[in-house]
């Protein structure tokens, strides 16, 4: 199934591998390269799809992000599109991360590739399981599994925060574990380490945080601007509420979805507004060490400045040393090529000698001659190089709807609404032969690729 990506579509479904939608005309392949399979969900911001690379032979999987700007004035707009190309620059640098999904491509609202005016990123689809999907069908974690889960992603909050990053967002539904091509353990760096991890609880599998929809840069002009709320209100730092966020926010939303995933008790239900602190320990189904206990209330504190200040030493209390990676990281760029899609064109000129409509164009094989033709009955021959008319060829009776090259780019075609099929000399312009037999206007023409034969 292939999807309309146009949203005012109203039967968007269309066959695998339609180039046009049956219903709307428009085209189903972003940029030419990445079809929408089905959408996945929709939100007040925009849609997301599975979708596929086209261009890739494997024919790799992808999740296409589409910002919705219908129902916004010009100036949320405007707003809007940038804070979305901006999430695709942090998403272009993130990305390099083996944990964070990799950018693939960006598309601006006015990309002669884009689908209907609307800004579109497309990165990397993650096959997995989020960590809520999991709670749900599988209960409770262990203590191992939480340790699992930190000692993963703590390195990654480490990198992003490194780039002056903010996530924003952290939550069981953002934490997507899968299992790796390859297992990941035998990289680890040392046997003792190796053998603190297989009594945590390592499966070999991969955590990858997503959805960087709500992140932000965290240098010290916006630090001190207060912004805009964005993230779960259930796992989120009370500064950040109050548009604030610090890199100790998200160390407060790791926090709390490892002690909801300890629990399975929804966050809000764990915190005693009462005499403002945490109670998740009461809920706890089965034993946990006093030691994780004391690192996860001290990520969740109140005040930002009672919590661990970095990543760094969350590891440290967890035993680990400040350089750990699970997944280890390879040297990453900080200059990394673009992967925007936008327009490499350019008007290089503009033949304004037609003083009437023009039905067809086309170029000469060597691509140094234009040959044009036109309502007013005529065919205009321009070489664009020098920016010339070089020949203006009369002959035909009625409006002249196609034209073409011969492959040795020696005989220009023309068919005309008079019925007939025309030969010209492609140097000269003389006629050469006149083809007649039609009964109707002659539309449209080809010619065969040894140049033998004319339909």
């Amino acid at each position: 199934m292939s999807y309309c990506l146009n949203p005012k579509c109203q039967n968007p479904q269309n066959p695998n591998q339609a180039r046009f939608c049956a219903y709307c005309g428009s085209r189903l392949r972003l940029g030419d390269r990445f079809r929408a399979l089905r959408l996945i969900s929709i939100g007040g911001m925009g849609r997301t799809f599975l979708g596929v690379d086209e261009a890739d032979a494997s024919n790799t999987n992808c999740i296409i992000k589409q910002l919705s700007l219908q129902h916004q004035d010009t100036n949320n707009a405007q707003k809007a599109a940038e804070s979305f190309r901006q999430e695709a620059t942090r998403l272009q640098v993130l990305g390099q991360h083996p944990q964070i999904p990799e950018l693939m491509a960006y598309f601006d609202a006015d990309h002669q590739l884009g689908i209907a005016g609307e800004p579109a990123i497309v990165h990397k689809y993650i096959d997995g399981q989020s960590l809520a999907t999991e709670l749900e069908t599988e209960g409770t974690f262990r203590e191992n599994q939480v340790r699992q889960v930190l000692i993963e992603l703590l390195p990654v909050l480490r990198f992003i925060h490194s780039h002056q990053v903010i996530h924003r967002d952290i939550n069981p539904h953002n934490i997507i574990r899968c299992p790796p091509p390859e297992s990941s353990l035998s990289k680890l760096p040392t046997q003792k380490t190796r053998k603190r991890f297989y009594s945590w609880g390592g499966r070999g599998s991969e955590f990858f945080l997503v959805d960087f929809s709500a992140a932000k840069l965290t240098t010290k002009t916006v630090l001190a601007r207060t912004g805009t709320m964005i993230g779960s209100a259930a796992y989120t730092a009370s500064e950040q509420l109050m548009g604030k966020a610090i890199a100790t926010s998200d160390l407060y939303s790791l926090g709390v979805t490892c002690i909801h995933l300890l629990t399975n008790v929804h966050p809000f239900d764990m915190f005693n507004t009462l005499e403002g602190k945490w109670v998740w320990v009461d809920y706890l189904r089965q034993p946990v060490s006093e030691q994780l206990i004391r690192i996860l209330n001290k990520m969740v504190e109140n005040l930002p400045d009672q919590r661990y200040q970095s990543a760094t030493q969350v590891l440290g209390a967890l035993g680990l040393p400040e350089d750990f990676a699970a997944i280890p990281v390879t040297s990453l760029s900080t200059k990394v090529p673009p992967k925007f899609e936008t327009p490499t064109w350019k008007c290089l000129h503009t033949f304004s000698e037609e003083s009437s409509g023009i039905n067809s164009i086309a170029f000469s094989p060597k691509g140094e001659t234009i040959v044009s033709g036109s309502t007013d009955k005529t065919i205009t021959i321009f070489n664009w190089q020098a920016k010339t008319v070089v020949a203006k060829l009369s002959g035909h009776l009625n409006v002249i709807e196609a034209v073409g090259f011969s492959p040795d780019g020696e005989i220009i075609a023309s068919s005309s609404w008079d019925h007939t099929i025309k030969l010209w000399h492609g140097y000269t312009g003389n006629l050469i032969h006149t083809l007649c037999g039609h009964s109707a206007w002659v539309k449209c023409l080809a010619i065969s690729h040894n140049g033998q034969l004319l339909a």
